[in-house]
């Protein structure tokens, strides 16, 4: 896998990555919007409330925030990234066709195949581009890729169908699958007033070999996955609506302000009205 980026200063904290990608172990996070464009092969995603398996010459763009995992890979697949830091992304203006179902955790995927012609293209010269730091390239980068984004909101981006079968190659047998049943939950329930007993009910195991199994098959805990998914609800609550925050604390899930302020700090490296103050201007 090889990587070009630039000093943050100089280049918006635009990052790209080209590759053979890996299964990943866990679920991760970063406050980007994450686009992926599949060069060849295939690979499954877990993120959010979804799993798609997202095929050769699709472009992908979701906001990283919400936990997300690759848990499977075919054979000799090559993909692009481009991490593009939310603040950039809020400053465009993007239309709502793209900017809601993102930070709601909608994964979109370009509904065009013909695009993929000149997705490749572009990608290949953004990661070129981002290799060198002069200003002028890197203008265009920001440039190009608004326009991409742009044209991806133009051409009304599907949201994948939950897939709920395993692709043939995958490992891990039935404690993987147990433990991606958990996840999905979580993330369609997170929201709720969840207890262990009730996300092991969904595999109908006991809760502490439930919550045994989730950390062996995806290096996390449950409790984690939970707090993940409700920090991602209330950034979205932040900055799309005046709630005040206790508001945003109740409405995502937590059941104190003590404990929705100890999350954020803890995922965010901020407080939630520092993260507030931050990023709504942009939006205004």
């Amino acid at each position: 896998m090889c990587f070009t980026t630039l000093d943050p200063t100089t280049n918006s904290g635009l990052f790209s990555q080209s590759g053979s990608p890996n299964v990943m172990p866990s679920p991760h996070h970063h406050d980007h919007i994450e686009l992926n464009y599949l060069e060849c092969g295939a690979m499954t995603y877990l993120l959010g409330g979804h799993q798609f398996t997202i095929e050769a010459g699709r472009l992908l763009a979701f906001w990283a925030a919400v936990p997300h995992q690759v848990i499977w890979i075919a054979p000799g697949t090559r993909l692009r990234w481009l991490y593009i830091p939310l603040r950039l992304v809020l400053e465009w203006d993007l239309p709502a066709t793209f900017i809601e179902p993102a930070l709601s955790g909608v994964p979109l995927i370009d509904r065009r195949r013909g695009s993929a012609t000149s997705d490749l293209p572009l990608f290949q010269q953004w990661h070129v581009d981002l290799g060198h730091p002069r200003p002028e390239s890197n203008r265009i980068v920001l440039l190009e890729v608004e326009a991409r984004l742009r044209r991806l909101a133009l051409g009304s981006p599907f949201t994948p169908v939950t897939d709920a079968t395993e692709p043939a190659d995958t490992t891990g047998g039935t404690r993987l699958r147990q433990a991606k049943q958990m996840a999905l939950f979580i993330a369609r329930h997170h929201t709720e007033a969840l207890t262990v007993e009730q996300i092991a009910g969904v595999v109908n195991l006991h809760p502490n070999y439930a919550m045994k199994i989730f950390r062996e098959q995806l290096n996390t805990s449950v409790m984690d996955h939970l707090t993940r998914h409700r920090v991602a609800h209330a950034q979205r609550l932040l900055l799309t609506t005046d709630l005040p925050v206790l508001d945003i604390a109740l409405e995502a899930g937590f059941g104190s302000s003590s404990r929705f302020y100890a999350a954020f700090k803890r995922f965010c490296d901020r407080s939630p009205g520092q993260y507030r103050r931050q990023l709504r201007p942009v939006i205004s």
